[in-house]
């Protein structure tokens, strides 16, 4: 009987443990192509790196307060065209969990003249080097690992 409760006590905290990173706040890719070149085809730098928890990915005329209670930031990317220029504009960094990429949408066009063609979120620390964002692979890996060894 107490084999099984080590079983699950230990399986809850591989769980715990693997998800500690989305529980913390997330670092992400912070910059905007049109200030920097490389945030489009090299943004892995860590002139770029951001600690979430003093960031946001919103214009200057949308910032929310970064120290109040109860906001949780994950990593955003956006890919947008100018409507001005028609140059294609990249924009990676901290986004406001509970704002939308509608929202962003309307906010970049409304303030920036961006026509938004893409943008996504994720979840993990530095998952916004790219278009395609990946969400908890390891944390997900890690579960089917233990349910697999522990037969639950």
């Amino acid at each position: 009987m107490c084999h099984g409760y080590f079983h699950f006590f230990t399986l809850v905290v591989i769980l715990t443990l693997s998800s500690i990173n989305q529980v913390s706040a997330v670092k992400c890719y912070d910059c905007d192509s049109h200030i920097d070149k490389d945030c489009t085809d090299n943004p892995k730098q860590t002139k770029f790196i951001v600690d979430c928890s003093h960031h946001s990915f919103l214009p200057t005329s949308e910032k929310q307060d970064n120290q109040a209670a109860g906001v949780e930031y994950n990593c955003g990317y956006a890919r947008g065209v100018s409507t001005i220029d028609s140059e294609i504009r990249v924009r990676r960094g901290c986004a406001v969990k509970s704002t939308t990429c509608e929202t962003y949408s309307r906010i970049y066009k409304a303030d920036h003249n961006i026509e938004l063609k893409e943008c996504t979120r994720c979840e993990s620390d530095f998952c916004n080097s790219s278009g395609h964002l990946s969400t908890g692979i390891w944390s997900l890996s890690l579960s089917l690992i233990a349910l697999y060894i522990f037969k639950l």
